[in-house]
């Protein structure tokens, strides 16, 4: 064989090799999607056997079983998907009401020892002081008009009160100054304007 014909001949051999590769593909490509086209052939059988099975018919013990399992596992996931929502729904319990002050905000109890409101966080209000009889100390309801233990009346007897706890402030000492007269203290040695003494020179006119 000349060397032309072995030339001829390999670029021979590499055409058919390149047709073949075409062929190959094509035919690959064919056979995938009549593999798909089975695929679709299989689920379409499975629900028209398993819509039967549904129905009551009768299938093969084989068919019988798988669709068995499909119910089952068709089970488990209603199950699951209603412990999904019972999940969602679930919340913190709602905080129990104490006995206490009422909180000013949204009128929840708060404990004593309590510094805020446990319900929406607010500062725990400041208890009122309780108004009592100035004669028997009795404890009196809000708006009392007289006192239900000695009958006294509550505007008398508040006033009577406040009147005896008021005392008589003594009128503070006024010095002034010999030389300049101004006021000064009663402590002081010396005028601290004109720097007189003031030791012997204090008066006690108002």
């Amino acid at each position: 064989m000349s060397v032309i014909d072995e030339m001829k001949r390999r670029r021979d051999q590499v055409a058919l090799e390149a047709d073949k590769m075409l062929r190959i593909n094509r035919k690959q490509g064919e056979i995938g999607q009549w593999r798909k086209q089975v695929e679709q052939s299989i689920v379409q059988l499975g629900d028209t056997a398993f819509t039967l099975h549904s129905q009551g018919a009768s299938l093969p013990p084989e068919l019988a079983t798988v669709c068995r399992q499909i119910d089952v596992l068709n089970g488990q996931i209603q199950q699951a998907n209603l412990d999904v929502e019972h999940i969602r729904q679930e919340a913190l319990p709602e905080p129990v009401p104490v006995a206490g002050i009422r909180c000013t905000v949204c009128g929840f109890g708060v404990p004593e020892v309590a510094a805020f409101c446990p319900n929406c966080g607010s500062p725990r209000p400041k208890p009122q002081p309780q108004q009592t009889c100035a004669t028997c100390g009795e404890a009196l309801a809000a708006g009392a008009r007289f006192c239900p233990n000695c009958g006294q009346s509550v505007a008398s007897s508040t006033l009577d009160v406040e009147a005896e706890a008021v005392e008589e402030e003594p009128t503070p000492t006024v010095v002034l100054c010999s030389n300049c007269q101004a006021e000064i203290s009663p402590e002081a040695a010396f005028c601290p304007l004109c720097g007189a003494p003031t030791l012997d020179t204090r008066d006690d006119d108002p």
